[in-house]
């Protein structure tokens, strides 16, 4: 929608005639500023699309927990924690999944990996609330057994 407004703005100023240099300055101006719209609408398709399309599968296993995030169907990270190697799991607030619309806070659930920081996994994201959130992480404790 914000690049409607622009591109209708510009398509006022089309056909150019050539030999008139106000026409090209106004278009050249103009089009200057709705540049950022319309590349601004450009980025907010893609995250929509992105937001749409990204997935997170979660198995639950006794040997541990396996990922896989897929972006358009296609598999783009695979992760593995052995259920040993949690420490425990914890809530996280993570800035991309609030909005200006909603107070109630979102949350992640990160399966946090006993020695290594960099093998902490994400089991939950965009968990609505702090009940919800709390719920499920004691089903996640209780169904892998920590304490």
């Amino acid at each position: 929608m914000c690049a409607l407004l622009p591109a209708l703005g510009l398509s006022a100023m089309l056909p150019l005639d050539r030999a008139n240099a106000a026409a090209i300055a106004s278009l050249t101006l103009i089009g200057g500023f709705a540049a950022p719209f319309i590349l601004a609408s450009v980025v907010f398709a893609a995250i929509a699309v992105y937001q749409l399309s990204n997935t997170l599968c979660v198995d639950i296993e006794p040997d541990g927990i396996h990922t896989e995030r897929r972006v358009l169907g296609y598999l783009t990270q695979r992760r593995h924690i052995a259920r040993a190697d949690i420490a425990d799991i914890e809530p996280s607030i993570s800035a991309r999944f609030q909005n200006a619309f909603g107070k109630t806070p979102r949350y992640a659930l990160i399966a946090r990996h006993r020695h290594i920081r960099a093998g902490d996994v994400v089991i939950a994201e965009d968990v609505l609330g702090a009940a919800n959130m709390q719920a499920t992480r004691d089903w996640l404790r209780q169904t892998l057994d920590l304490k």
